[in-house]
């Protein structure tokens, strides 16, 4: 089907703020295209969802969440771990200092995308990390 967009990548949402998961699954999904889109409210979630079998191409991950828990960074460390050669991750935050920047590059994570950013900056981080064939 010409125009169609193919959506076999698949990017995780983890926020605590509904309106934001909401927001960014219709960006993606409507705007961007080519992803399918889960979505989760806290670290532990995401972490059902992986331990589910989830294919999952890329984590887009909140950097604190209100809730207790695991923050963003220790959820992308985690699954660096669990799955090394599957996750991308990007962390999202609205304010993160040069400690936490580099010790979420230390934990792994690919790209971090500070609030607010525009759709162009969220196209250009979710198609940079997988290449156009995957």
């Amino acid at each position: 089907m010409e125009g169609a967009k193919k959506t076999d990548k698949r990017v995780l949402i983890v926020d605590d703020e509904e309106s934001l998961r909401v927001g960014l699954s219709y960006l993606i999904k409507e705007n961007i295209g080519g992803y399918e889109v889960l979505i989760a409210d806290s670290a532990e979630k995401a972490i059902e969802i992986l331990f589910s079998g989830e294919k999952i191409d890329i984590l887009l991950t909140d950097f604190r969440f209100r809730l207790k828990g695991k923050n963003g960074i220790e959820l992308i460390c985690y699954t660096k771990i669990q799955y090394p050669f599957i996750i991308r991750a990007i962390l999202m935050s609205d304010f993160i200092n040069e400690i936490d920047e580099r010790i979420a590059k230390e934990a792994g994570v690919d790209d971090i995308l500070r609030k607010p950013f525009s759709l162009d900056v969220l196209e250009g981080a979710l198609r940079g990390l997988l290449p156009a064939n995957l």
